[in-house]
């Protein structure tokens, strides 16, 4: 019981917290606390996803539609030359490439509430014999992870663009999957 208090503290602070960047050192100032105590709050990922799959069945069970949400974001690495799992990614706010971790999210809402589900990193292009095809099944994981947690659901997908290719759209008719 105590790893979820932990886990729902450091989940709260984050929301609540609105002091720019959002670090452990600012939460902790938040609740008059210090960034170590903060950051020994953070439990292995996957313990928290874990927890959050559960906190996702009791706050959706009385739901019959749910959505799936799909999303990726770059973790900017700018000086990195040699940090193992970073690749050249395309910024689309400042339009050029740099180094970074590429963080793709799984999450599931019912409009009001959104809990995530998973999460992968995704590696450079350079890295798959098939990029496309790496990108199709990871949305296809996340889409299968959240129709396990909750069968008897009807889900919409929603999909950041880059994730909306032919394939994927064929792959959602012939499953009945929304998008």
């Amino acid at each position: 019981m105590i790893i979820i208090n932990n886990i729902a503290i450091y989940s709260l602070l984050t929301i609540l917290v609105d002091a720019g960047k959002r670090s452990c050192e600012n939460m902790g100032r938040f609740i008059g606390k210090s960034g170590d105590t903060i950051a020994r709050l953070l439990r292995p990922g996957l313990e928290n996803l874990n927890a959050s799959k559960k906190i996702a069945k009791q706050i959706f069970n009385d739901k019959n539609e749910l959505i799936v949400l799909i999303d990726e974001t770059t973790i900017k690495k700018i000086y990195s030359k040699l940090m193992e799992g970073t690749s050249w990614f395309f910024d689309t706010k400042i339009g050029r490439c740099l180094p970074a971790y590429k963080l793709i999210v799984g999450a599931i809402s019912d409009g009001k509430f959104t809990i995530p589900i998973n999460a992968a990193f995704n590696l450079g292009k350079e890295f798959y014999s098939k990029p496309g095809e790496a990108q199709e099944y990871t949305v296809q994981f996340f889409i299968k992870m959240a129709k396990q947690l909750f069968p008897l659901k009807k889900f919409i997908a929603v999909l950041d663009g880059a994730f909306a290719t032919v394939k994927y759209l064929q792959w959602a008719l012939e499953n009945n999957i929304a998008t």
